[in-house]
């Protein structure tokens, strides 16, 4: 007779939970081990305690009873036979709901939503009260991992919205007015292999190999690779921009009056639509739950929504899985040799020839490179802790896709299989081209413009009634003003360091919140008189 799995057997200390033949508690004293973990586990506060596996829940209580109230209890459970043991015991324990939660599915992506929507916690911490773990190590520390850096993009994305905020909703409104619509054109895919290019060192070794094969690659490049390749007489395809601030508009200059697509965030610097001729695909990455975001994604643009990946490589992984095609990596280090941080023919790199003298050899990169935080690598390869949250991100865009490594070894890893440049060109030659590999997107003609344009029209007319409506309540003290209203004007205090303040409708905060009203109706008058213009 075969016996159920998983089983639950009564052991006259309590109900021990055996799957297979593996037990998963003790069979004698089954809750002993866990409440001496609990006891065992620091206490700390803004933490996320994830626990794996939870299965009969001991121990949870008595940890969770420990915990300081900033921080929560997640519980996951990715065998599907042992969820609903899981929940059910968990359901039993009635802790609080705000801080403790049982999440149910054991599909990863759920869970990390489940993970993100719990709180913001300065740090995440894994939980072993049971065996349950050892029916999925590998899938679990993978899921711990993506929570910890899930977590630490969030803080991050915080920080970086506090300083640049205000700057991407401005770049946005100038953005809307002053792009060329016609130009604008959703992504047109590819049907030839994608070769993804970063500045890293690697690229260097990859340039002869690139040049000969180009023809039979589709090259998508991040902003700070496009000019070393240019240089090398190798066209990108694609150039992939993020920044908002003008710091990497040099990037651009080898490239001025070229054509290719040029694939930009809506809150990239407005000079760098201007610079590159050709096509234009739009993203906006979602910084913020927001509900200017959400208006300007239901605008009837042709702009694809991303998320705040925060990493120009990051966000041009994502999109080269999105070909579905065989994809190469250089240049996608994360990590750079002392001396040299970028790859040749980078902007960062022509500068510091520039200044080059009998005194001064690359000194910015040497000093970089003994700087704070820099640790060394495998393969005598050097690093900081921002570099390797990146590469992890980067490694989750790519987990899915079938990518060929072809940075010789340098870099941290990525899940991708390393080739040598002779292999990966006689992978080429077996690899049919079944159609155009052009990214270039045909013209779309002027009535598109227009439409486009109008669009954009509408979505500033609206803010802009928006933002007078919301000036007009606070200067009057309109009682039908709700903090639920406010929400809607995120943007305007989203880049506060007490934005939870406004939301409480805070009297200060309120009149700092009026000022930025009447700052943004300026910038969207003017924006409008562009556009009509």
């Amino acid at each position: 007779m075969i016996e159920p799995s998983p089983l639950l057997v009564e052991t006259g200390g309590g109900f021990s939970l055996r799957h297979g033949a593996r037990w998963l508690y003790s069979r004698y004293q089954p809750r002993l081990a866990p409440e001496k973990a609990a006891l065992d586990i620091s206490a700390d506060p803004d933490t996320l305690y994830v626990v794996v596996s939870p299965c009969l829940c001991y121990g949870l209580s008595t940890l969770f009873a420990r915990l300081p109230s900033s921080s929560a209890l997640l519980g996951v459970e990715l065998e599907a036979s042992l969820l609903q043991i899981a929940k059910d015991a968990f359901s039993d324990l009635n802790l609080e709901p705000a801080r403790s939660r049982m999440v149910d599915n054991t599909l990863p992506e759920k869970i990390l939503g489940e993970a993100a929507s719990i709180g913001k916690f300065r740090r995440v911490k894994e939980v072993r009260l049971s065996g349950g773990k050892d029916l999925h190590p590998t899938a679990y520390d993978a899921l711990i991992e993506a929570i910890t850096v899930n977590n630490r993009l969030a803080w991050r994305n915080r920080m970086t919205l506090v300083r640049l905020g205000r700057l991407w909703v401005k770049n946005v409104i100038a953005n809307l007015a002053n792009l060329p619509w016609e130009q604008v054109v959703p992504p047109v895919p590819t049907y030839k292999p994608v070769m993804l290019c970063g500045a890293g060192p690697s690229l260097d070794k990859v340039l002869p190999w690139l040049k000969k094969h180009a023809t039979q690659l589709t090259i998508i490049a991040v902003d700070t690779a496009a000019g070393a390749l240019a240089q090398a007489g190798i066209l990108p395809d694609r150039v992939v921009c993020l920044e908002a601030q003008a710091h990497n508009l040099p990037d651009f200059t080898p490239l001025a009056g070229l054509e290719l697509t040029l694939v930009a965030d809506i809150s990239a610097h407005p000079a760098s639509f201007r610079i590159v001729r050709g096509p234009k695909n739009l993203v906006s990455s979602q910084w913020m739950n927001s509900g200017f975001l959400d208006r300007l994604s239901n605008a009837g643009l042709p702009i694809q929504p991303v998320p705040p990946l925060g990493s120009v490589g990051v966000l041009a992984a994502r999109l080269a899985v999105q070909q579905g095609q065989i994809l190469f990596v250089a240049g996608l280090d994360f990590s750079f040799f002392r001396g040299i941080t970028h790859c040749t023919g980078s902007p960062s790199d022509l500068a510091e020839r520039r200044l080059e003298t009998r005194l001064y050899k690359q000194n910015r990169n040497w000093a970089l490179s003994y700087g704070h935080g820099v640790v060394s690598q495998t393969g005598g390869s050097l690093g900081n802790a921002i570099l390797s949250m990146y590469a992890a991100c980067a490694g989750v865009e790519l987990q899915d896709a079938d990518v060929f490594d072809l940075r010789g070894g340098f870099g941290l890893p990525l899940p991708a299989k390393p080739i040598s440049l002779e292999q990966a060109g006689e992978l080429l030659a077996t690899i049919p081209v079944t159609g155009y590999g052009s990214l270039q997107a045909a013209a779309q003609g002027e009535s598109k413009g227009v439409m486009k344009r109008t669009a954009a029209k509408a979505f500033l007319e609206n803010e802009l009634h928006l933002a007078q409506y919301l000036s007009r309540s606070l200067h009057t003290g309109d009682k039908g003003l709700t903090a639920d209203i406010i929400r809607e004007f995120d943007y305007m205090y989203a880049h506060f360091p007490d934005p939870d303040r406004v939301e409480a409708m805070e009297l200060d905060a309120l009149k700092r919140l009026a000022l930025e009203a009447a700052y943004w109706q300026r910038r969207l008058q003017m924006a409008l008189s562009t556009l009509q213009s």
